[in-house]
């Protein structure tokens, strides 16, 4: 018997059981998150849920079940947040992780038939929830508005904030994002959330002719005009979920020109012209009086 299918039959064998330990450790991440509703600082608890999904996402890779491993790492990341200090486990919080929790059990259930097709809706929720963890794993706010879909610049309003300043993005998405779970235009929507997009280009050099096209292979970049009043670590924070799959380069704001001292006075101190011509000269008038005395 050759390897490969010594290999394929010993997954198969082993399979029932993995799902049998995934299931036991969904539960007990449920048990430790209502037990630390009461306590939510307590470590002991804290690590424990870390173990619970290290442990699924773990014994998930062995067994080649994507779908389980590229979620609960999003889940992971945060519970090692939480269990570091560097997160409080508020109620929300809570709340959220029990939703992943349900969808990290959704997705085990899902690994025992493989051939029934993934539900899109599921999906779109899942997405979602990255989305989410994401945005509480950053400290940043994770509603996101509608940005749009068009391949053509399009014009936003400016923003109202006073501290908004434009940031230029140019996003470049690698062949696999679509196979590690992500969509770009998620990730635009999450950006729209930081500000108001001025403009979105699409990059549609690298998308190869419609009979060579691989609809599993991403070749989408964007150019984003962004106006926010956010660091730049906030920015790129949207994109942390998919660094490993986006070339990015972000353009902060031009310092702004500031005007000649002589218009700053007139206009804003109300010196008049003539005063401000003198002052303006008087040192130059005394330093050449001083040069040719000497």
């Amino acid at each position: 018997m050759k390897n490969a299918d010594m290999d394929t039959r010993f997954i198969a064998d082993a399979l029932p059981a993995f799902l049998s330990e995934a299931r036991e450790q969904v539960e007990l991440i449920e048990q430790l998150l209502l037990q630390l509703e009461d306590t939510p600082d307590d470590r002991g608890l804290l690590d424990a849920l870390f173990r619970c999904a290290h442990t699924v996402k773990g014994s998930a890779g062995i067994f080649g079940l994507d779908a389980v491993v590229g979620f609960t790492h999003h889940v992971e990341t945060l519970l090692d947040r939480l269990r570091e200090g560097q997160l409080n486990l508020s109620p929300k919080l809570s709340t959220l992780l029990l939703q992943c929790n349900d969808q990290i059990k959704a997705l085990v259930d899902g690994a025992q038939d493989p051939q029934v097709a993934e539900d899109a809706v599921a999906g779109a929720v899942r997405q979602q929830l990255i989305l989410q963890l994401q945005a509480c794993g950053h400290g940043l706010a994770a509603g996101a508005t509608q940005a749009t879909h068009s391949t053509q610049t399009a014009a936003a309003t400016p923003s109202a904030d006073p501290a908004a300043a434009q940031w230029q993005l140019s996003a470049r998405f690698g062949a696999d994002t679509f196979r590690n779970g992500m969509d770009p235009l998620t990730i635009l929507r999450y950006v729209a959330g930081l500000g108001t997009i001025q403009t979105v280009r699409c990059d549609t050099a690298a998308v190869p002719a419609l009979d060579e096209l691989d609809p599993e292979q991403c070749q989408l970049g964007f150019d984003i005009v962004l106006q926010t009043a956010e660091t730049q670590e906030a920015i790129e924070a949207a994109f942390s979920c998919v660094r490993d799959d986006c070339q990015l380069v972000i353009t902060p704001p031009a310092a702004p020109d500031v005007p000649p001292l002589g218009h700053i006075l007139q206009a804003e101190h109300g010196v008049k012209p003539r005063v401000v011509d003198a002052a303006l000269h008087q040192p130059s008038k005394a330093r050449s009086a001083s040069a040719t005395a000497a």
